[in-house]
């Protein structure tokens, strides 16, 4: 099988990253990049008059993200920009009150169990397969428009115990997206001490089209539980209601309730809906590898629908996903903060403040940790090489006490798309440019991910439309 280098931004010089920043819709992170940063074990360079460490080595990111996390706490500017959309909640929040809130959902979490989740997700695939027999045969079809759907489906299905129309899904994904350009244009400006006003202000307002998409939900389920009205759904926001904090005795109101939900909503569809756009590219662009995954699928489940526990037959197809994730994580930059002074990286010097960068984007690149980084294997993932690397340098969902707690549900839905999309149609490349990644608060392609879809017939049927 021919290897593939699939899309990554070019580097650029100084003043082009200079231009980058300061460009009308500001540009992604990853185009300010230098060619060190992808070699290197640590890397200092000064923002704004801001210093930042650029962590890469294996055992000094393990030292920030795991055994001293305390001290490097989520930097101040993910609080600030995440504060429209989700509060001060488990995502921003540091300290005691990052804290409580993780006693107080993953009590919540316990409730929605893989088990009980995977129906509720195999009814919104079936759904999305519905959607997608619309598309069959039309020049394009946007994958991460189809993908942030099923996702977003899933997760109100599982928390909210109600679905997501096709007009609510459009309207979330489009205003995540300017969400996140503003956001980037936030970040960017204040580490240059520029004004921020305008950005700051479209973050609201987009913030609040998210949010109300479900907060009504919330606080008519809050009062519902409170007038103690019966037979109201057993699901994960009931369990955020009735959690109680063991050591305090605390609870959730109504308003905070929302931003938990907001949470997991953006942890829980945005993520996993930019991976599988990103897989589905490859595929498309790997028609032989697809085959090979639609065989596995055919001999795992025949002709039947998905039981649970079925994607743990399909080790392929997770290692596509998995491959996917290393070469394009949803995360591309965990920030953190030096909350104490006196600090030590690699014999640098840490000063309280300073900000302290791990890329999942960079360590899964890095020349001097991966074998062929920038190159699509799956099979990588099968070698002694592969294995050692990453056991060492893959971080997708982060690690330490503030990596994702839903990396199981993110898996299980992922592979159960997958199977159930590549079984049933044939993933093409459209004409156009390749799609470009940018990393705002997720990795987003520039343009979106645009393909063709051809439905798998039996033997001897005509593809529709074709005459046959």
């Amino acid at each position: 099988m021919q290897r593939l280098v699939p899309p990554k931004p070019g580097l650029r010089s100084g003043a082009a990253r200079l231009g980058g920043v300061l460009a009308r819709g500001g540009r992604s992170i990853l185009n300010l990049l230098p060619r060190q940063a992808y070699t290197v074990q640590m890397g200092v360079s000064r923002i704004g008059g801001h210093r930042v460490f650029l962590v890469n080595a294996p055992e000094t990111l393990r030292s920030v993200l795991v055994a001293d996390a305390a001290h490097y706490p989520k930097h101040r500017y993910i609080e600030d920009i995440l504060r429209p959309l989700i509060g001060v909640s488990l995502f921003n929040a540091n300290g005691v009150a990052w804290q409580q809130q993780r006693r107080l959902v993953d009590q919540a979490a316990a409730h929605a169990n893989l088990r009980q989740a995977f129906p509720l997700m195999q009814a919104a695939v079936t759904d999305l397969l519905d959607r997608l027999d619309l598309s069959v045969g039309a020049p394009l079809w946007q994958a991460d428009v189809a993908m942030a759907h099923v996702t977003a489906d899933i997760i109100f299905r599982t928390i909210l115990s109600t679905t997501l129309d096709p007009v609510q899904a459009q309207t979330v994904h489009d205003a995540f997206r300017h969400y996140q350009e503003n956001a980037q244009r936030v970040m960017a400006l204040s580490a240059l001490r520029l004004p921020t006003f305008l950005h700051r202000r479209r973050c609201r307002q987009m913030g609040a089209t998210i949010r109300a998409s479900f907060a009504g939900l919330v606080h008519e389920r809050y009062r519902a539980t409170e007038r103690g009205d019966a037979g109201l759904p057993q699901d994960m926001l009931a369990a955020l209601i009735a959690a109680r904090d063991p050591e305090t005795g605390a609870r959730l109101t109504a308003d905070e309730a929302v931003d938990q939900v907001a949470t997991l909503f953006l942890a829980g569809h945005e993520t996993s809906a930019s991976t599988l756009a990103w897989a589905l590219y490859l595929l498309a662009c790997q028609p032989e590898l697809q085959q090979q995954m639609r065989d596995e699928v055919a001999a795992a489940w025949g002709d039947r629908e998905p039981a649970f526990g079925d994607t743990r037959q399909l080790p392929l197809t997770h290692d596509v996903f998995r491959e996917t994730l290393c070469l394009y994580p949803p995360i591309a930059f965990y920030l953190r903060e030096a909350a104490q002074p006196g600090g030590c990286l690699r014999d640098k010097l840490v000063g309280q403040g300073d900000m302290v960068a791990v890329s999942p984007w960079i360590v899964h690149r890095h020349e001097g940790l991966w074998e062929r980084p920038d190159e699509f294997d799956p099979g990588s993932f099968c070698t002694e090489a592969g294995v050692a690397s990453a056991r060492v340098a893959y971080l997708p969902f982060g690690l330490g006490p503030r990596s994702c707690p839903g990396a199981a549900f993110a898996t299980q839905e992922s592979l159960l798309i997958l199977g159930q999309v590549v079984r049933r149609y044939r993933i093409n490349l459209a004409p156009g440019p390749s799609p470009m990644p940018v990393a705002r608060l997720t990795l987003r392609p520039d343009t979106g991910i645009w393909l063709r879809l051809r439905r798998i017939l039996p033997e001897g049927a005509g593809e529709p439309g074709s005459g046959s």
